[in-house]
């Protein structure tokens, strides 16, 4: 699941207007959700947005900044310059 959060990002309420990178704990019943805490410090119950979001949702100005990633439009998957940034995070976090 955090795989999939690296590459997608999540949104919550209350609106669903912006994709965050997030840590989020999961329960099984909620496979793509549950609750957890922003790169910005917002927490919340997020989940994985579904095709349309994913491809048309800003990404959280402040997230961006704090991880380093440029800002834009849709899950950083479909960024070019987002993909070695998430393959770094992900390469860092199996080391801890």
């Amino acid at each position: 699941m955090r795989e999939m959060g690296e590459w997608d990002w999540w949104y919550g309420p209350p609106k669903y207007r912006v994709l965050h990178a997030a840590d989020v704990t999961y329960n099984e019943a909620e496979d793509t959700a549950g609750y957890g805490v922003s790169a910005c410090g917002w927490r919340a119950h997020f989940a994985i947005p579904g095709i349309f979001s994913r491809m048309g949702l800003p990404r959280c100005a402040k997230c961006c900044v704090k991880l380093g990633y440029p800002g834009g439009i849709g899950s950083p998957k479909n960024d070019e310059a987002c993909r070695p940034l998430i393959k770094a995070r992900l390469v860092n976090h199996k080391e801890c």
